[in-house]
């Protein structure tokens, strides 16, 4: 169990991140140009300045109890997201919904089977010399969201896989990138 002392400052670290990426957001006009969300800036920094690159020598040291307690929070988060996420919908007529759901459909099942079929191919290529799951996380994380790469880790976890955090990490890595190529591919 967390002290109440140690999950304020947990969460005052994320904060002063936040609150970074929020500031360059609205300095650097590149940040501005591309839609890049602060979140995103924040998150990057304390990536690059955190243990991740640096190891014992971080610039920033954070615990890597701390660590984990964050890896922890989109599976948490998503629950609350998705269970709101019916609330104040319209929900259309017979003939509209059909033609908008068939479209939708088509677009997702073309898109989502060639992200799997990459995420195949590279497990395939590299999964020998890394982990059993490697390749799976690329597509669950660009296509999902970090909501998905959450709840992948934490189907690892529960599978008892010794390497959870770090499919999950590379999960959201492939979410961020999912965002940052829909951001820049769409403002271009």
């Amino acid at each position: 169990m967390v002290s109440v002392e140690t999950f304020l400052l947990q969460v005052l670290v994320l904060s002063l991140f936040l609150l970074l990426g929020y500031v360059l957001r609205l300095k650097v006009k590149i940040f501005q140009k591309l839609f890049i969300p602060a979140p995103i800036i924040g998150g990057m920094i304390g990536l690059v300045l955190g243990p991740a690159a640096w190891g014992d020598e971080a610039i920033i040291p954070i615990p890597a109890v701390w660590i984990e307690v964050y890896s922890r929070i989109p599976g948490v988060l998503i629950t609350a997201v998705m269970a709101g996420s019916v609330l104040g919908i319209r929900f259309p007529g017979k003939r509209e919904f059909v033609e908008s759901v068939g479209k939708q459909l088509s677009y997702t099942i073309a898109f989502y089977s060639s992200q799997f079929a990459i995420g195949g191919i590279v497990g395939a290529l590299f999964a020998a010399g890394v982990y059993k799951t490697f390749g799976l996380e690329l597509f669950a994380g660009f296509s999902g969201g970090h909501g998905t790469a959450g709840v992948y880790g934490q189907i690892l976890e529960g599978l008892k896989a010794d390497w959870w955090l770090v499919g999950q990490g590379v999960a959201l890595t492939s979410a961020t990138i999912g965002i940052v190529f829909g951001v820049v591919g769409g403002c271009c």
